[in-house]
């Protein structure tokens, strides 16, 4: 009998932990959620893996990763429809992970017209913040009965540490795009704008005070 079978981490999974723990030193949230894809996929053996995040109570259509390659007017009406009736909607509504054993014999695995795409297994976690779920993570196998009850305990502790990473890093890019805004919002003032921190260096200069001072633009 194996360590896994005997619902005892490997080797194997405590590198991978520790491997999610460096998440949290990625601000990027692009590069945060490419790394969780990758390492979630990498747990389970999964061939396929989607996302889904939220920004707020919304879908963060900017950063949504599907398994399959649809335009996005299409992808729109799957990811939707999916959410609304399908297993990642009914993981995000419930705030728990589940495993599909076999899609032929669970209602909630929804098959597409023209989807090419063999499912027989899935797992599915959702990634939560103080009773908010930030991300859902479904994985997918082709073979029926791949997945197993000890990958749902392990993904559902990566989740459990990676939460905090995909939480800090919409943070930053929430406080990244304000940056911006405020930039270009200031930079468009006709008045002269000059900003000086607490020991007199000068920190910011609108595009009115650059003209003003004979500065050059950077």
């Amino acid at each position: 009998m194996s360590i896994q079978d005997m619902n005892q981490p490997s080797f194997e999974d405590l590198e991978l932990l520790a491997e999610v723990s460096q998440l949290l030193k990625l601000l990027e949230l692009d590069k945060v959620l490419d790394r969780v894809i990758m390492l979630a996929a990498k747990s389970v053996g999964a061939e396929q893996t989607s996302l889904f995040l939220n920004e707020g109570q919304r879908i963060d259509w900017q950063h949504i990763f599907t398994s399959r390659d649809l335009p996005l007017d299409k992808a729109f009406k799957v990811v939707n429809r999916v959410l609304d009736d399908g297993f990642a909607g009914w993981v995000m509504r419930n705030k728990q992970g589940d495993v599909i054993y076999d899609t032929e014999n669970d209602g909630r695995w929804l098959v597409f017209p023209d989807d090419e795409l063999v499912v027989r297994s899935v797992l599915c976690v959702p990634f939560i913040y103080e009773d908010d779920v930030l991300a859902v993570v479904t994985l997918s196998h082709s073979v029926p009965e791949h997945f197993t009850s000890y990958h749902l305990r392990l993904m559902t502790i990566i989740a459990n540490q990676a939460t905090t990473a995909i939480h800090n890093a919409q943070l930053f890019n929430r406080i990244r795009s304000q940056q911006r805004q405020l930039q270009t919002i200031l930079q468009a003032m006709t008045d002269v704008l000059i900003v000086l921190n607490e020991n007199g260096k000068l920190i910011l200069v609108n595009d009115s005070a650059t003209e003003l001072l004979g500065l050059d633009k950077v």
